[in-house]
């Protein structure tokens, strides 16, 4: 009998050889106890009683695949199919193109009745399924599966040879396979005398074979390889043909432009964003430009308070030291009085403020809203401690940063369009930052991470976007040099010796502008100078001990205090291979 002839009728080969027989019973046999013995029944999941395979290697380095598949289900409930997974990303030698198209996708029975299915792909772990049946209908018994398919970039070149590395039935089956034939025909222009052919079966990653046969003839067609299993392959056993003969007969795949590079035209992305913000931001959102020379300024621009100061200069964005910059100016406008908690052991010094009779007339309506949330009924006499706002305070911090920014864009200093532009651009940067994550879980690393970096690039100009009108451009102008004035007081005495009771009235600015110390220490050396006393302001009343000498100390002291209680909110938090050698192989189970 022929080796087609064998082939085709499925009977195994019997070799009765006693001596080798009884070396097997009592010295190998207890080491396989894993293989059965016998055909599996159905009894936990379905069997596949009969596995054969096609392979016809084409020029053009495609392989077309068929396989027909003998599944018994028995009489288990539930079962709707099978599902067939194949690599669309194969192990190749550095240097060589490894993804696996798949096209030309036919799944049918014996008699050509087309199966349903479903396509799943999944780009993260490089895999191909077909999920065949029908979820609305059950089987049971032995089910017939023709699916064909072709392969693009089924071998490459080294060395001068085309190798072919193909694992033909696939080591990730959950099921056991009974009875496995593939037949490998290679190029009709090639001889078995050219071709060095070697055979691995087992677990993955196994150098040897002792699951499977190999036989070889040269057919009408070309050299033909039969790999047929003379045992059960079990879930993990797969067989795997590699090939190599003379370079030229087959022209390997031509990776196109887009093949190789295309994941990395992604990156295009982030670059055109950056370009497109870039020109948004130079035109829209840039600063008109003033070529006035620097000048101190002696005092604040335009009666600004310190809270409008400060958003002027950050465009709008509150800080802390704003909200304790104003508390403390709405002290010196004789609204409230600060008095000091001395601390204790591991306990930190704490701030009483107390309401007084106040001309509510000569308010801004942020300073209200201040007022209203430390005091409640705004009644004079009322009083409230700093630690008593930790984790409260921060409720109307968006309101009191809204109200100064109207106030700014009535006064034509902030330009409108620009706050507009901002939130419009923070919105596509969220967008294209979470959305790039999700892309990029979902396997399509360079897709996902250019959104991920275009994202990021959005949220920077975001944060640049708003700008001063050309009016707003010249008070930030001025606002620089009061700043000047400031934090070089002492270089301009002449003008700090005129001015009254300057050092109370400027001190809510420095603390605005992050210059408390270098005021404070600058006007003690100032009022030494000129043997004036330095009056320690009436709104503040010190703990034990307190004078003039430590006055910077309870200062910094009063302001860094408020800044973490009253820009503080609640705290929350969250609790929170596919691989196988060559190409080819895959897997399955049943559903």
């Amino acid at each position: 009998m022929t080796m087609y002839n064998r082939m085709d009728s499925n009977k195994r080969r019997t070799v009765c050889l006693p001596f080798f027989f009884s070396i097997f019973i009592f010295v190998v046999l207890p080491f396989l106890v894993v293989v059965p013995a016998k055909a599996t029944e159905p009894t936990s999941d379905c069997v596949i009683r009969d596995f054969q395979g096609r392979y016809t290697l084409n020029t053009d380095a495609t392989l077309a695949v068929t396989e027909f598949l003998k599944v018994d289900c028995g009489n288990l409930p539930s079962k709707h199919g099978i599902f067939r997974i194949l690599p669309t990303q194969v192990t190749r030698p550095d240097g060589f193109y490894n993804k696996t198209r798949i096209d030309k996708v036919s799944i049918t029975n014996e008699s050509s009745a087309n199966h349903q299915y479903e396509t799943i792909k999944d780009s993260a772990n490089h895999t191909l399924t077909w999920k065949i049946g029908d979820p609305n209908t059950t089987i049971s018994g032995i089910n017939d599966y023709k699916i064909e398919y072709v392969v693009h970039n089924a071998t490459y070149d080294q060395d001068g040879k085309s190798i072919l590395n193909w694992n033909l039935n696939g080591n990730f089956w959950q099921l056991p396979i009974d009875h496995f034939l593939g037949i490998i025909t290679l190029p009709a222009s090639l001889k078995t005398t050219e071709i060095t052919a070697k055979l691995y079966d087992g677990f993955l990653g196994s150098p040897t074979n002792t699951y499977s046969t190999l036989d070889v003839a040269d057919g009408t067609d070309g050299p033909q390889y039969a790999v047929e299993s003379n045992k059960t392959l079990i879930p993990g056993i797969g067989t795997t043909l590699y090939a190599s003969f003379p370079s030229g007969i087959v022209v390997p795949y031509q990776p196109t432009f887009f093949d190789r590079y295309g994941a990395y035209l992604w990156f295009l992305l982030p670059i055109l964003a950056f370009i497109f913000l870039y020109l948004l931001w130079s035109r829209k959102g840039r600063d008109p430009k003033l070529n006035n020379p620097e000048m101190v300024q002696y005092e604040p621009p335009r009666g600004m308070s310190p809270l409008e100061a400060g958003l002027l200069e950050t465009m709008g964005k509150l800080r802390s030291q704003f909200l304790t910059a104003t508390i403390i100016d709405l002290a010196v406008k004789k609204c409230l009085t600060i008095a000091e908690v001395p601390g204790g052991f591991l306990k930190r010094k704490d701030y009483l403020l107390t309401l007084l009779d106040y001309d509510t007339s000569n308010l801004k309506s942020y300073e209200t809203t201040i007022l209203e949330q430390l005091f409640g009924n705004v009644k004079p006499g009322e009083t409230t401690k700093i630690s008593d706002q930790h984790d409260h305070f921060y409720t109307v911090i968006k309101d009191v940063e809204a109200s100064g920014q109207t106030i700014l864009v009535s006064q034509g200093l902030l330009d409108k369009e620009g706050s507009t532009r901002k939130s419009g651009t923070m919105i596509f940067a969220f967008i294209t930052f979470i959305g790039g994550i999700y892309v990029a879980s979902m396997g399509f690393a360079s897709a996902g991470w250019a959104l991920v970096l275009t994202g990021i690039i959005s949220f920077v100009f975001a944060l640049i976007m708003d700008r001063r009108t050309p009016e707003g451009a010249k008070a930030y102008w001025e606002l620089r040099g009061f700043k000047e004035y400031i934090s070089k007081v002492d270089k301009h005495r002449m003008k700090f010796y005129e001015q009254e009771n300057i050092f109370e009235k400027y001190l809510p600015y420095a603390v605005a502008f992050g210059l408390t110390g270098k005021w404070i220490k600058a006007c003690q050396q100032l009022y030494l100078e000129k043997n004036i006393p330095m009056i320690v302001p009436l709104w503040y009343i010190g703990g034990a001990g307190f004078d003039v000498a430590n006055i910077d100390s309870a200062i910094s002291s009063l302001s860094s205090q408020m800044g973490n209680s009253l820009a503080s909110s609640p705290s929350s938090s969250s609790g929170g291979g596919f691989s196988g050698g060559g190409g080819g192989g895959g897997g399955g189970g049943s559903w």
